[in-house]
């Protein structure tokens, strides 16, 4: 297999910047839905919708983070930059949509 490194590498990078930015939103998020998150015991009181779709939402993205980050940048230097940087930009940010109908 060879580097393609004669492409627009410019919608990887945006999909790789939108994760970073949405990434730190979800755990801004995570951290202010909760009402009590200076309270240790308070950690797993799903009781408030919100602050389970925040913390389940902000949890999968990081432990997804290295699959699709990896995933990513392997496609685009070795198959095609535009297809899946595009694809990566526009379906990856709906899990927080999709999981808040799940409740």
């Amino acid at each position: 297999m060879e580097l393609i490194l004669d492409q627009d590498f410019s919608l990887p990078v945006l999909a790789t910047v939108a994760w970073v930015g949405v990434f730190y939103i979800f755990w801004s998020v995570q951290a202010l839905a909760n009402p009590n998150s200076f309270d240790p015991s308070a950690r797993f009181d799903y009781s408030n919708n919100l602050w389970a779709i925040a913390d389940r939402t902000a949890l999968n993205m990081s432990e997804q983070n290295v699959i699709f980050l990896t995933a990513l940048w392997l496609h685009t230097l070795f198959v095609d930059a535009e297809s899946l940087g595009s694809l990566a930009c526009t379906l990856r940010h709906f899990d927080c949509f999709i999981r808040s109908y799940e409740r």
